[in-house]
């Protein structure tokens, strides 16, 4: 081949190569569609249509449905209840931004006697109680359910290796009203706002028999407050262990 042959053919392959890139650059949209999350179309790296991937969605093949764990109505004297249950959500990367939940409370019959609904909200890898407090209920609680709704679920932060708030003391006081005494300490150098504190008392066969919960408005760095719990009549049980949850966004 000589010298000329040689040169129409490299102008010819880079004239080639030049009309496909500018090809590929016009029609990169058809060839590799980005995910819009919006388009009801299973795109890009999307895992279904609109979800998982780069969306913030999650598909339902990527969760575990909120577990409920138990449910109780409380009694605080004067027919009135606390209804309380325990919800775990074990996904790591990935909660509701809201659930719908609802409180079913049956007598000795099977009649429903009451029913309470509400939202709440759950972290990542977490488990928290659901506190409705100080409810009439017209007889006498022999069953206590709580439901979950479906809910979607979305990419939300981790949670975090150590923990942001610990409990340094629990302590109970007996009597006509019993008390409890939390200290805990915010591990960071960050406030937090508005931060919901619970606490559930366990008798000694891990049986709920009190609950409680506040808000703390303001939680400074490093800060070391003491929260009190009350409740208006004695205990159906002495109080084995307390458990004290934190209740901080996951979004």
């Amino acid at each position: 081949m000589d010298w000329s042959t040689k040169r129409k053919v490299t102008y010819g392959v880079a004239t080639i190569f030049f009309i496909f890139a500018i090809g590929a650059y016009l029609f990169q949209n058809v060839l590799f569609p980005e995910p819009t999350c919006f388009d009801v179309k299973q795109n890009g790296f999307e895992v279904g249509v609109d979800c998982g991937g780069e969306c913030a969605l999650r598909c339902t093949s990527e969760i575990v449905p909120i577990k409920v764990t138990w449910a109780r109505a409380l009694s605080v004297g004067n027919n009135r209840y606390d209804l309380v249950g325990l919800v775990e959500n074990k996904n790591i990367d990935n909660t509701p931004k809201e659930i719908g939940y609802k409180f079913s409370v049956f007598g000795k019959d099977g009649a429903e006697i009451f029913v309470y609904t509400g939202t709440t909200t759950i972290s990542v890898e977490d488990e928290k109680p659901i506190i409705v407090s100080n409810k009439l209920v017209n007889g006498t609680p022999d069953k206590t359910t709580l439901t979950i709704f479906p809910a979607q679920h979305f990419t939300a932060n981790e949670k975090p290796k150590s923990p942001l708030v610990r409990t340094l003391r629990v302590r109970h006081e007996d009597g006509d009203i019993p008390r409890v005494y939390v200290t805990l300490k915010n591990m960071t150098q960050k406030s937090f706002a508005d931060l919901p504190v619970r606490v559930v008392l366990y008798d000694s066969n891990r049986n709920a028999i009190a609950a409680g919960e506040t808000l703390i408005k303001s939680l400074n760095p490093e800060a070391e407050p003491e929260i009190v719990f009350t409740w208006n009549e004695r205990f159906s049980s002495p109080v084995a262990s307390t458990v004290v949850y934190y209740d901080f966004k996951s979004f």
